[in-house]
């Protein structure tokens, strides 16, 4: 079962697109951490399970100040980054990421298909680009593209 993306607005419904993780991907990112930052608890969920099926250890951020908090603590090795959320977006966060010398891959989260949306990220510093609804195969080319797997 497919979901399709909201408006951005209502954001109520998840933009995952449901499959199961084919067998060559588990434990193909075996000890990577990723940290989701996602505001939609169902997206989160299902990344989580998918990056967890990858042998991938996986920690959660509800908004851009949970995901700031959590990638100058931790040891990360990619980040998962929802354009928008509430109290800081995906932009906001990035760039104060990157002003702060953080230099992990950062991939953009989004519905908008714009090329200037695009645009947008890679300005703010996202490293890449994933579009929603999200597709496990998707996942994990930027995965395998990112972390060299």
């Amino acid at each position: 079962m497919a979901t399709t993306p909201t408006p951005s607005s209502q954001k109520s419904t998840p933009a995952i697109s449901y499959s199961t993780i084919p067998k060559e991907a588990a434990g193909l990112f075996l000890r990577l951490k990723i940290l989701v930052v996602e505001d939609i608890k169902d997206n989160q969920a299902m990344i989580q399970l998918w990056l967890k099926k990858t042998g991938a250890k996986v920690d959660v951020a509800n908004n851009g100040n949970e995901g700031i908090r959590l990638a100058l603590v931790n040891n990360y090795d990619l980040i998962l980054m929802d354009i928008q959320m509430p109290f800081l977006d995906g932009h906001q966060t990035t760039q104060s990421l990157r002003r702060q010398g953080f230099q992990i891959p950062i991939v953009a989260l989004t519905a908008n298909r714009a090329d200037q949306e695009r645009e947008s990220c890679f300005k703010s510093g996202f490293t890449d680009f994933l579009e929603k609804p999200i597709k496990l195969v998707s996942l994990i080319e930027i995965l395998r593209k990112h972390l060299n797997r």
